[in-house]
C-alpha cells in the first residue's frame, strides 16, 4: 500500500498537482522515520506551493535527519520550487540554523577552497539535472546535449583536484565537499580509467570512515554494472547481487537508511538463502558455459548476428564474465551492421574493457573487426581515456 501511495504522489507531484501530492505524501508514510529524504523534499515542496510555511520547514528539517544528501541543503537555497516561503522569517531561522554546522566543521578541514569549488560544481550539476522529467518522457536534446558538456567539464575540475589533494574527504573538504566530488564522478561514465581510480581512493577512504557510506555503495554499484559484474549493495534493479545473502548486513554497515524494499518501492524484501544463491549460480554457470561456446562457434563461422544473441546472455552473466568475452562481443558489435544499437553496445563493452583496466589500445586499434566501431565518436573517446590512464 505504501509503494502504491508513493507512485501515487509522485505521479501528482510531477503534474504540480501539489494538494493531492502531499495528501498521498502523508499517507506513504504517516511516521516520517520510514520516508527517504527526497520522498520527505518533495513533500516539504508541496507545502511551500500550498503556503504552508510551518509544515514545509517541519518537511525540510526532517529531510535532512532521514539522509537527504548534505549538499543538497546548499541546493535548497536556491530551488525555486521553495520561493513562496523564502520570504518568512522561518525560512531566514530554518536557513541560519542549517548553515552553522557547516560553517563550524568549514574550519577545520584542510582545502576549504576545494570544498567551495566542489559545492559549486555540484550546485551547477543538479540545476541542470532539474530540467530532466522525474517519471517517464525522454530528455529534451537540447538539455542531454548541456548535461554531456556539464559532466565534462565537471569531471575535468575533479581531475584536477583529484591529482592536487587526492580524494576529497570529510577532512580535506568537509562531509559535504566530499558528497559533491561523489556526484561528480558517478556521472563520469565517459572516462571509466578515471572512475576506477576515484572508486579505489573512495574503498581507502571508506575504510578510515573518511567518505559517506552509501556514496560509496552507489559508485561501487553503478560502476560493477559498467564492468559486467555483480553489485554488493542492491542499487540497481533487477541486476545480480553477488552473496545476496549478505546485502542487507552491507547496507546497514554502509550507513543506509532506507530499507531495500523501500528503496525498490516494494512492500517487502527477504534475501535468498545461501543455498537458493548456489543453485541459482550453477544455473547461471550452465548458461554461461553453452552460451560461450555458442557465441565463439557462431563467430567463427561469421555469423555474426546469431553470436550477437549469444554474447548478449553471456554478458548478463555478471561475475562470470570474462575480458575475452567482452571484447569478442565488441568485436560481433562492430562486424554487424544489420542494427544502428549495435555500434552503442559495442561502446558499452569497449567501457567495461577500460573499467576491468585493459590497456592494450593498440591490439584495439589494430584490430580489422573492431575498425566500424572504433570510426565512432565515443568509441575514440573511450581509447583516449585508456591512454590517458596508462600514462597516470
Amino acid at each position: 500500500m505504501k509503494a502504491q501511495y508513493l507512485h501515487q504522489a509522485d505521479s501528482l507531484f510531477e503534474v504540480a498537482a501539489y494538494s493531492k501530492a502531499k495528501e498521498s505524501y502523508e499517507k506513504a508514510f504517516q511516521n516520517k522515520e520510514t520516508a527517504s529524504g527526497d520522498q520527505l523534499y518533495y513533500l516539504a515542496v508541496c507545502h511551500a506551493q500550498l503556503n504552508d510555511v510551518g509544515s514545509s520547514i517541519t518537511a525540510l528539517h526532517h529531510a535532512l535527519a532521514q539522509g537527504l544528501d548534505d549538499p543538497y541543503f546548499d541546493y535548497i537555497k536556491h530551488e525555486q520550487s521553495l520561493n513562496p516561503i523564502r520570504h518568512t522569517t522561518q525560512w531566514q531561522a530554518f536557513i541560519e540554523e542549517m548553515e552553522a554546522p557547516f560553517r563550524k566543521a568549514a574550519q577545520s578541514i584542510t582545502h576549504p577552497q576545494y570544498r567551495h569549488q566542489l559545492l559549486q560544481l555540484w550546485y551547477n550539476d543538479q540545476h541542470f539535472r532539474s530540467y530532466i522529467p522525474r517519471r517517464g518522457g525522454g530528455i529534451p536534446n537540447a538539455v542531454a546535449k548541456a548535461l554531456d558538456a556539464n559532466d565534462r567539464y565537471h569531471t575535468w575540475q575533479l581531475q584536477q583536484i583529484v591529482e592536487e589533494i587526492g580524494w576529497p574527504t570529510h577532512d580535506k573538504v568537509g562531509k559535504d565537499g566530499a558528497h559533491a566530488a561523489w556526484g561528480i564522478i558517478q556521472h563520469a561514465t565517459f572516462n571509466p580509467p578515471f572512475m576506477r581510480k576515484c572508486l579505489a581512493l573512495m574503498e581507502e577512504a571508506y575504510a578510515q570512515k573518511q567518505v559517506d557510506g552509501v556514496d560509496y555503495a552507489y559508485l561501487y554499484d553503478r560502476f560493477a554494472a559498467i564492468s559486467k559484474k555483480k553489485q554488493k549493495f542492491g542499487i540497481l534493479w533487477n541486476y545480480p547481487i553477488e552473496d545476496e545473502h549478505l546485502v542487507l548486513e552491507r547496507r546497514k554497515e554502509a550507513g543506509f537508511k532506507i530499507s531495500l524494499a523501500e528503496y525498490r518501492g516494494e512492500e517487502s524484501y527477504t534475501p535468498p538463502s545461501k543455498e537458493g544463491i548456489e543453485l541459482v549460480e550453477r544455473q547461471m554457470k550452465a548458461d554461461y558455459n553453452i552460451n560461450s561456446l555458442q557465441a565463439r562457434e557462431a563467430f567463427a563461422a561469421k555469423n555474426y548476428t546469431e553470436a550477437i544473441s549469444h554474447f548478449h546472455r553471456v554478458l548478463k552473466c555478471s561475475g562470470l564474465v570474462q575480458i575475452k568475452d567482452i571484447y569478442n562481443a565488441a568485436q560481433c558489435y562492430s562486424l554487424d551492421d544489420s542494427n544502428n544499437r549495435n555500434l552503442f553496445r559495442g561502446i558499452g563493452c569497449l567501457k567495461a574493457l577500460a573499467a576491468r583496466g585493459y590497456s592494450d589500445v593498440e591490439t584495439l586499434q589494430n584490430d580489422p573487426h573492431l575498425k566500424r566501431l572504433l570510426e565512432h565518436k565515443g568509441a575514440k573517446e573511450i581509447l583516449q581515456s585508456m591512454e590517458k590512464g596508462n600514462k597516470e
